[in-house]
């Protein structure tokens, strides 16, 4: 048998689906029904700076000096 990972690992797994759930909440009871933009942005814009956020990487200069 496999270990199934620390309990640590698994509230990080679980921590998607809720965070997920909170938007759709937020979404569907808080914001007009006629604004599917709006409610579009609200639900995707977290989601994409935390994105940001972790993922960006700068890019490392390649060009070295001839000189």
């Amino acid at each position: 048998m496999q270990d199934s990972g620390s309990p640590a690992d698994s509230a990080v797994t679980a921590l998607a689906p809720m965070i997920w759930g909170s938007t759709y909440l937020v979404t569907t009871q808080l914001l007009p029904p006629d604004r599917p933009l709006l409610a579009s942005v609200v639900r995707a814009l977290p989601a994409g700076l935390v994105l940001v956020l972790f993922g960006r990487v700068l890019p490392r200069s390649s060009a070295r000096s001839s000189r």
